[in-house]
């Protein structure tokens, strides 16, 4: 870590000898940063909470493009992707979710909006970061105002709206491995002062970083085309109605994956189980370059807002549609390579009938994808009323109505083209997706049609117990039904089941701000995070031979459903402005008690997992410092760090890492569940994919070169997380990683020409993985690879 910071940061200097002046105070270190992450709009300084927010120019100067790069300047903060890129999961705090499924009727942990709307189809919420004003990462539990999915915290985009003067921005940008880029951004007064308009359009390919063995293109590539509009009718100073658009299409190409040999436990026939150590990368890798994941999104919001003197009243309509769709390799081979799955042929005594003994010895370079695609409608509601006051007594009311319909089709393919007439492969699960092409053709696995409904009522009430002191108390009651149909085709079974929920989700903060001194915030607060409950849509123990009904015993019946999950967070913090505003830092220490856990679970009849509640929870212990530091007019420096400690209460169980644990007891506790059932007592272990220790640093030097009337700046961003175990069984970690990203650029008022670099020292690094079934009866771990070095130009003018 030492010698990639100091290198960065002598990089940055050597750029910055042209003019460096002394310190001096009284600089400012950032710019006030207004965020509305309370439904208000306020200084992120004044608000009791801890917060990232990060403007236009900050996702610029920090080659920040994609969700993934906030995780990088972000403490506590860290996000896992996997599904070509498609299938984000934000971790904040520590606060993992242990049940991560392609069936979208599991919510995240982590609250995605855009303009405030919530972003359901998580599939599809790595948008390209065209036209936007600012992104915000509200950390700890967010449940009370935000509601959705906010158990552990939230991440809003909100796009830029028209200015009053007519202004436009046009860049391109070409880098390596065909990297290449253009945005284009216009706005300003349509109709007098009372109709204002702005239209952003972007689009980039790029080639990807990782090498095929294969041969072809690069692994990890992506071709996105992304837009965003705004209307603002303000007819006059009391009405605003503010109509947003916004369109994205990104197509990912084929993950850089790798299966890692496993090396540890035993299943009692002296082959290994797992992997232990550390998951390293391998550089090139042998895959199926063809597969892709298309992700598509529209959105339309509409928002009323009508100000009095005493309150404001706002409406927020949103309609949002997600599409997505993948066909992925799942051998982790190549046909050009002759590589793939190893199969057994035989010859089953009659059609369809599968035989698990080899009878013609084994075959090579079977070649298997996976194949599905989503449809995602949502349509919000919501009504608030707001107090104008932002100090003394200030209240909030408000409703909201949201309904999501989601419609899931999966599918599986395995090439037959290398069968002799009459034979097939051995196992249960090959013979009913064999097909000629199986890229192009597929057979149908599952399908899930999720529809949810809820309503909520949310309130706020703040007032100043002393000239100093202020008490807030915001609070959500929301309910649910859920309905979720499903169907399974390689077992012949349609089942529609339905479930409510109800649940309150409180936040008590209390404040000080000491007369003498008004740049210093000192707050706790206690909040309570809601994750909702749900449907089981995989296959249970009622499902494979029978259905529902009454072939189902009541431990069966019991696997369809799962209730919310909860944790009460604590947290005390400060935020500080310091040396006449040269110096900003804030900090926050915190407790998480989370109970009634999702967890995985044996089925009833062995066969699957499914998600249930009743045996456990988590322990979280965290501190996050964050700030900036204006030495001079020309020297500026940001960082942040974050320390997570989260540990499993004493006796929780994980039922779908226990054929992982192997039948020598040397990875896991093996106990038996109250219902019989063997899982793994993980109690004590520290969840999964959760760095203990994440530091980032930023240098600033910016100037002017001599007498020419051009202004120059150079940027340096280190990110630096620490090993981190990749499941429950604390066996397999990630190593620690350092990456530094670089910019440095020359400009004027209305042009700009920057050079920038992402992983400038190119390290290696595994971003993702997952434990997956294979279609030859045995799990697997796969490996998802991190991009390396990409640099470039990029030219900006402005108008």
């Amino acid at each position: 870590m030492n010698k990639h910071i100091s290198l960065a940061l002598a990089m940055t200097l050597a750029v910055g000898t042209v003019s460096i002046a002394a310190p001096t105070a009284g600089w400012a270190a950032t710019d006030e940063i207004t965020v509305t992450v309370r439904k208000r709009a306020e200084n992120k300084q004044d608000i009791p909470m801890s917060i990232e927010a990060f403007t236009a120019e900050d996702l610029e100067r920090r080659n920040m493009v994609a969700i993934s790069d906030l995780a990088a300047s972000t403490p506590g903060l860290s996000i896992e992707q996997q599904g070509s890129g498609g299938f984000v999961t934000p971790v904040i705090r520590g606060m993992a979710q242990n049940v991560i499924s392609t069936d979208l009727s599991y919510d995240n942990n982590v609250g995605i909006f855009v303009n405030g709307i919530y972003q359901s189809g998580r599939n599809s919420v790595d948008l390209e970061l065209v036209g936007i004003d600012r992104v915000e990462v509200a950390r700890g539990p967010q449940s009370a105002l935000y509601g959705r999915s906010s158990f552990a915290g939230a991440i809003n985009y909100v796009y830029s709206v028209p200015q009053d003067e007519a202004e436009g921005t046009v860049t391109a940008t070409l880098g390596s491995d065909e990297d290449y880029g253009a945005t284009v951004d216009l706005g300003g007064p349509l109709v007098g002062d009372s109709l204002s308009g702005r239209i952003s359009l972007g689009y980039r390919e790029f080639d990807g970083t990782v090498g095929n063995l294969a041969g072809g293109d690069n692994l990890q590539g992506y071709e996105s085309t992304a837009g965003a509009a705004a209307l603002v009718f303000t007819p006059n100073e009391q009405f605003t109605a503010t109509l947003n658009m916004l369109y994205s299409d990104r197509t990912n190409d084929q993950d850089a994956q790798f299966l890692v040999p496993l090396n540890c436990g035993d299943n009692g026939m002296g082959t290994p189980t797992y992997r232990c150590g550390t998951l390293d990368a391998q550089g090139d890798v042998d895959i199926s370059g063809n597969g892709f994941a298309d992700a598509k999104v529209e959105q339309y919001s509409l928002k009323l807002e009508f100000d009095t003197d005493l309150f404001t009243v706002t409406s927020v309509t949103g309609i949002t549609k997600s599409d997505y769709n993948t066909v992925l390799d799942r051998d982790y081979g190549s046909l050009e390579l002759g590589t793939g799955l190893t199969l057994g042929v035989c010859t089953p005594v009659a059609p369809g009938v599968p035989c698990f003994v080899p009878t013609g010895g084994f075959d090579t370079g079977v070649q298997s994808y996976a194949h599905s695609d989503s449809e995602t409608d949502d349509f919000s509601q919501e009504f608030r009323i707001t107090s104008a006051a932002s100090e003394g007594l200030t209240w909030m009311l408000g409703a909201f109505y949201y309904e999501s319909d989601t419609e899931t089709r999966t599918a599986a393919s395995l090439g037959n083209d290398q069968l002799l007439p009459g034979t097939t492969y051995t196992g249960f699960f090959a013979p009913p997706f064999l097909v000629a092409d199986p890229f192009t053709q597929s057979n149908p696995f599952n399908n899930f049609d999720a529809d949810t409904r809820e309503w909520s009522l949310f309130a706020q009430a703040g007032f100043d117990i002393t000239d100093e002191l202020n008490f807030n108390a915001e609070g959500r009651y929301t309910n649910e039904d859920k309905e979720t149909h499903i169907t399974y085709n390689l077992f012949p079974t349609d089942e529609t089941y339905k479930r409510s929920y109800s649940y309150f989700s409180p936040r008590l903060t209390l404040s000080y701000e000491p007369k003498n001194n008004e740049n210093l915030l000192i707050y706790a607060s206690a909040a309570k995070g809601v994750r909702t409950g749900g449907i089981n849509g995989g296959v249970t123990g009622c499902s494979p031979f029978g259905g529902a009904g009454p072939a189902c015993s009541a431990a069966q019946a019991r696997e369809r459903f799962f209730d919310p999950e909860e944790n009460w967070t604590y947290e005390i913090g400060t935020k500080n402005t310091l040396l006449d505003g040269a110096l900003q830092l804030n900090t926050a220490i915190y407790y998480t008690d989370w109970t009634d856990m999702q967890l995985p679970e044996l089925n009833a009849d062995a066969f699957g997992t499914h998600v249930t509640n009743v045996n456990g929870g988590a322990d979280i212990y965290g501190l996050e410092v964050d700030g900036a530091f204006a030495l001079s007019e020309m020297v500026t420096i940001t960082g942040g760090y974050g320390y997570t400690k989260p540990e499993f209460k004493s006796g929780t169980l994980d039922g779908s890492v226990v054929s992982s644990c192997g039948t020598d007891g040397s990875l896991c506790n093996i106990v038996m569940t109250p219902g019989g059932l063997l899982a793994a007592d993980v109690g004590g272990n520290t969840l999964g994919r959760t760095a203990e220790h994440q530091l980032n640093l930023g240098l600033l030097l910016e100037g002017q070169l001599g007498d020419s009337g051009l202004n120059w700046y150079a940027q340096t961003n280190v990110n630096y997380q620490s090993e981190n175990f990749a499941r429950s069984i604390n066996a397999l970690e990630y190593g620690e990683r350092t990456l530094v990203d670089l910019r440095v650029a020359v400009y004027q008022e209305a042009y700009e020409i920057a050079f920038w670099a992402k992983n400038v020292f190119d390290d290696e690094y595994v971003n993702a993985q997952a434990l997956q079934p294979g279609l030859d009866g045995n799990r697997r771990i796969d490996a998802y690879q991190g991009n390396g070095r990409r640099f470039g130009v990029t030219g900006t003018y402005r108008f």
